[in-house]
């Protein structure tokens, strides 16, 4: 339990780079970093992907199992003079972070689709919006499974952005991708990547 007495909820930590630096340099200070947090205690899973058509974009994900834990990594001193002395003059951040839409769920991908392509979608904070978002959602992924190469869907509400949601999407390519149904026209922003680094303490 936290300490006003909920039940600790798992969270996934959602960090948009634009690239200003060396790529090659970016993505291994990303795995440097990646190192650390999963020597914390509640890391799950890391992944850090980059846009298939802004190269300057990436984005990195991490999912915990609670903010307790990817706060008390994210806060101590390796992680932080890391992040604090390399990674500006590499890129630039919007970090994000998301708990599941639902009380049950999860937002962390089924065994190897983290190896697949990711579209990230994020929505507008929009407290009536969201409530249609999270009314849909359960039609909407009933749609997705019968796509082909469709490895599975979340949907997270923004602990950062109230009324903010993030679809995550994993598919097996950007063909299978391209022919999904969409979900909302509104979405502020669609990112469709690739992994270039993961990282995951899950049982082999």
């Amino acid at each position: 339990m936290t300490d006003d007495q909920t039940p600790a909820r798992p969270i996934t930590v959602v960090a948009t780079f634009t690239l200003k630096g060396d790529a090659a340099e970016f993505e291994q200070l990303l795995a440097e970093q990646a190192e650390l947090m999963r020597a914390g205690d509640g890391f799950e899973l890391g992944v850090l992907a980059r846009s298939t058509t802004s190269p300057d974009t990436y984005v990195n994900l991490a999912w915990w199992r609670d903010s307790h834990s990817y706060l008390s990594v994210v806060r101590s001193y390796a992680f932080a003079a890391k992040a604090m002395s390399e990674l500006p003059r590499l890129a630039d951040a919007r970090i994000d972070r998301f708990v599941p839409a639902t009380d049950e769920g999860t937002l962390l991908p089924a065994d190897g689709a983290e190896q697949g392509l990711l579209v990230l979608a994020v929505h507008a904070a929009d407290e009536a919006a969201a409530a249609e978002v999270e009314a849909g959602w359960d039609a909407h992924t009933a749609q997705l499974a019968g796509q082909d190469g469709f490895l599975g869907a979340a949907l997270g509400r923004s602990e950062v952005r109230p009324g903010g949601h993030g679809q995550l999407g994993w598919w097996r390519d950007e063909a299978a991708a391209a022919a999904a149904p969409g979900y909302r026209a509104d979405t502020v922003e669609t990112l469709v990547l690739r992994p270039v680094h993961i990282v995951s303490r899950r049982p082999a």
